[in-house]
């Protein structure tokens, strides 16, 4: 997910042994912090034009390729405090804070044979809730949701269709390739042992055919009213995907005799998948 918003930003050409076409991207800009932003001092690897994020810079010794950047460092941070004179550097909107189950929700409604890129994901969920930028809670990496189906983590890809190294979710890069080849989607090695998919663009999924409202209008947000969990919660399928404790807390409260037939079925429903979780871990 993207995390930094460079402000300005110079190339420095990285030395042999790294391969042609690398180079140290120095930056100046805001920084997530969660969900704080701070003004910071980047040095990113990028390789053929594609920024490796998780991976740090290495100087060859032997080099001046540390002096060289040291040098790019300090005549960036001069020029940004120059501009900070005359303008204050603000997002333009607040962060939003939403929940990571949000995510994952849109992750799987990538469809077979297609991928997204982080970067659209994250500005999906942006312009879903009328913000610059997102940032998550509760962030949990399951392999699979509540209807044990795997959650397709290998159509989510970085920059240039990049395939993220395993750490970046709970399944490792290869796992990822063999997913990708079984829905016909070719990847291909470059640069300092990175893969992307092959012409990824051909297999972009495009996010804004889904409506907002299936992502963000679920139970478990701070933005979803009572009336739409109830709602939600009298179609028996969608309550096995929400999370213990509210359905738990739903569960306690009592019945009276203004009650409506949709909300007693919908307190049976819930009793019964609680019924269903409880003898499941048995």
């Amino acid at each position: 997910m993207k995390t930094f918003y460079p402000r300005i930003s110079r190339d420095v050409e990285a030395s042999f042994p790294h391969p042609d076409n690398t180079v140290y991207r120095v930056s100046v800009g805001d920084e997530d912090w969660d969900g704080s932003f701070m003004q910071v001092i980047k040095v990113q690897m990028v390789y053929n034009g594609i920024t490796a994020g998780r991976k740090s810079p290495s100087y060859p010794i032997g080099t001046d390729d540390f002096a060289r950047v040291s040098e790019v460092i300090k005549d960036l941070e001069k020029e940004y405090q120059v501009r900070r004179q005359n303008i204050m550097f603000y997002p333009s909107k607040p962060v939003t804070t939403v929940p990571y189950s949000q995510r994952l929700m849109l992750i799987q409604k990538i469809p077979f044979g297609k991928i997204a890129r982080e970067e659209d994901i994250d500005e999906y969920i942006s312009k879903a809730y009328n913000t610059d930028h997102v940032t998550y809670k509760d962030i949990h990496m399951p392999m699979n949701d509540n209807f044990d189906n795997p959650i397709p983590y290998w159509r989510v890809v970085g920059k240039g269709g990049r395939i993220t190294m395993g750490s970046r979710y709970t399944m490792s890069r290869e796992a990822k390739i063999r997913h990708l080849s079984d829905e016909g989607i070719s990847t291909e090695a470059f640069g300092n042992d990175l893969v992307r998919v092959v012409n990824y663009k051909d297999y972009l999924f495009d996010l804004s055919v889904i409506d907002p409202s299936d992502i963000i209008s679920n139970p478990g947000t701070e933005n979803t009213t009572d009336s739409v969990i109830r709602t939600f919660l009298m179609d028996s399928d969608k309550i096995k995907g929400v999370p213990d404790e509210m359905l738990m807390m739903i569960s306690e409260e009592r019945c009276s005799a203004n009650d409506t037939a949709d909300r007693i079925k919908m307190l049976e429903n819930i009793k019964r998948e609680l019924e269903r979780r409880k003898n499941k871990r048995k």
